[in-house]
């Protein structure tokens, strides 16, 4: 009788594997697309808007068309100075804007923009060293 079981459960293992084996395998999974709309503070002629162009192209074609961002120039959803809070509460996905508009809601945004320290100022090096190692960061 044990040796009845035995078989019997070799017989069940055999027929579910050969079942297994037979079905078609899961389809693959579609891959997830996101379309963002960035704003940029910038009119369509500027460089800064162009690079955003750019940007938005190399990066749909980086991703295979997973990632589409579609740069909007300044005053397509809000005004000059609205972007960081426009992508704040979600009305946009992301900005590209300048620090120096910030000064309103952070007098030291401007330390962070260029020309940094204006134009007798930090070039982009020293500026770093600063940030990290002169005390930037705690101020």
């Amino acid at each position: 009788m044990r040796q009845r079981t035995w078989l019997a459960a070799a017989v069940v293992v055999i027929v579910v594997a050969v079942l297994a084996s037979l079905a078609a395998p899961p389809a693959p999974a579609q891959s997830r697309t996101f379309a963002w709309k960035v704003q940029s503070s910038f009119p369509v002629t500027d460089y800064p808007h162009r690079s955003l162009v750019e940007l938005a192209k190399s990066i749909e074609q980086m991703s295979g068309g997973r990632l589409k961002i579609e740069p909007l120039p300044v005053g397509a959803v809000v005004g000059f100075f609205e972007v960081l809070d426009a992508v704040n509460r979600g009305a946009l996905d992301g900005g590209l804007t300048w620090p120096g508009l910030w000064a309103g809601k952070n007098s030291a945004a401007g330390l962070f923009g260029s020309p940094l320290g204006g134009p007798f100022g930090m070039g982009q090096n020293e500026f770093t060293a600063w940030l990290f190692s002169g005390g930037g960061q705690e101020l």
